[in-house]
């Protein structure tokens, strides 16, 4: 059956979405049989934990490393770029980022070398950024075609919209052609996106087969459960009897972290009765993005300074894993007022581990995370007086929300089961292989 390799750069410790998914992945295919290894970050946490898969030390550079800039280089290029802009320049790409593919291509390529790997063996790349593409290309330039192993690349981005490291749309789609003109793709190379209108987008702008590889879905145990209970009245400090809608993840104005100020006065605004208002309870999760805080995030959390604790509270710090869990499932609702063009077709980790817990979901209309809404008995809304009226009418009588929830939960986790991760993945190499 050969080898599976994941490859993750930006896999470092044992907390966040990378080392979930990677965990989940892992287990579906020891499951199998398949003997898993792990290509992480160079300079992982000494306690990183893989479980029976076996660690290699591979990459140099996260995807994240070209967006961590010093205050003093972020103010320069701030200025720097608003002058382009005048004069209607376009914005060149930064030299940092012209490097990544390269130190992508060299970091896989010494680990194929190292590991000895063969046609038998595959490497899954889960979270596929511009350089990804533009890295492979250059491999299977550099190496022998037939001597390599099997990719499957998966992505949650949308080139057209926001891609990581990638200059332009354009730019992964010539790396789509060079895959086409070799005949690589269902050969030695199958795409991915993470959700089915992702793939479809995909699909129809590089012409080619682009499957859906949906994030794994796990059901919370009943323990955790019985955890999370404790942290919600312990921890958070809010009664059983109480509605918690919360946010969870970095504060980003692509998530429109800085809308919820306004949302929050609308909601309580709706709320006429005050014995209704009283049981709702906002909780942010507000940690810095791995960039800093955005100078409109910094705003929006001096206004939620001016709301009382009895309707938001604020978690300015990144959360363990533990206590991430704990707020997903301590809540009874998770707000996502994503940018609609931004999340049009873009995945989120976030809007899987809600409808995987059970959750009511109330995000942005004809999104991504909207649809996901709409399909799990939620809300779908455009203003932030729309979902400000959502979460109050949504909190004042949730019972058939919950249900709708509950029965979204039963059918997504059955049809995106964990286990069946890397089962699915060679079932598409059997049938493209016959």
């Amino acid at each position: 059956m050969g080898r599976f390799y994941i490859a993750d750069p930006s896999l470092r410790d044992n907390r966040g979405h990378h080392f979930s998914l990677t965990s989940a992945i892992s287990r579906s295919a020891e499951v199998i049989g398949l003997e898993t290894v792990w290509l992480c970050s160079q300079n992982h946490s000494a306690d990183l934990a893989p479980g029976e898969a076996r660690l290699r030390k591979t990459f140099s550079a996260t995807m994240y490393d070209n967006y961590k800039l010093s205050p003093e280089k972020k103010r320069s290029e701030h200025f720097f770029y608003r002058v382009l802009k005048k004069l209607k320049l376009k914005r060149p790409r930064p030299a940092d980022q012209i490097n990544q593919s390269h130190q992508f291509e060299n970091d896989l390529a010494s680990a194929i070398d190292a590991e000895g790997m063969s046609p038998e063996d595959r490497i899954l790349i889960h979270t596929a950024d511009g350089a990804t593409y533009s890295a492979i290309v250059e491999i299977f330039k550099s190496k022998e075609l037939t001597s390599l192993p099997l990719f499957h690349i998966v992505t949650p981005y949308d080139p057209v919209g926001v891609m990581p490291n990638r200059a332009s749309p354009q730019e992964v789609a010539q790396s789509i052609d060079f895959f086409k003109s070799l005949n690589l793709i269902d050969k030695k190379i199958y795409l991915y996106a993470e959700n089915e209108y992702l793939a479809r987008h995909l699909s129809g702008l590089w012409r080619t087969t682009v499957r859906t590889c949906a994030l794994p879905a796990e059901a919370p145990c009943q323990e955790t459960i019985k955890t999370a209970a404790v942290y919600r009245t312990e921890h958070l400090g809010i009664s059983d009897n109480s509605f918690i809608i919360s946010s969870l993840g970095s504060a980003r104005v692509e998530k429109g972290f800085h809308l919820f100020p306004d949302i929050i006065q609308h909601s309580f605004r709706a709320l006429e009765s005050q014995n209704d208002a009283t049981k709702v309870r906002f909780v942010l999760h507000a940690s810095p993005q791995i960039i800093g805080r955005h100078p409109t995030i910094a705003e929006s959390l001096k206004r939620l300074e001016n709301e009382p604790q009895s309707r938001v509270l604020v978690l300015h710090d990144a959360l363990t894993s533990a206590d991430y869990e704990n707020l997903l499932l301590s809540s009874d609702a998770i707000m996502l007022p994503y940018q609609r063009d931004d999340y049009r077709v873009r995945s989120s980790g976030i809007v899987n581990e809600a409808i995987a817990a059970g959750k009511i979901l109330i995000a942005t209309k004809d999104s991504f995370p909207g649809n996901r809404a709409v399909e799990c008995g939620g809300a779908a809304c455009v203003t932030t007086t729309e979902f400000g009226q959502a979460a109050a009418r949504i909190a004042r009588d949730p019972a058939a929300y919950r249900k709708a929830a509950a029965m979204a939960q039963a059918k997504y986790v059955q049809k995106y089961a964990s286990q069946n991760y890397a089962r699915l993945l060679l079932a598409v190499e059997s049938s493209t292989q016959r």
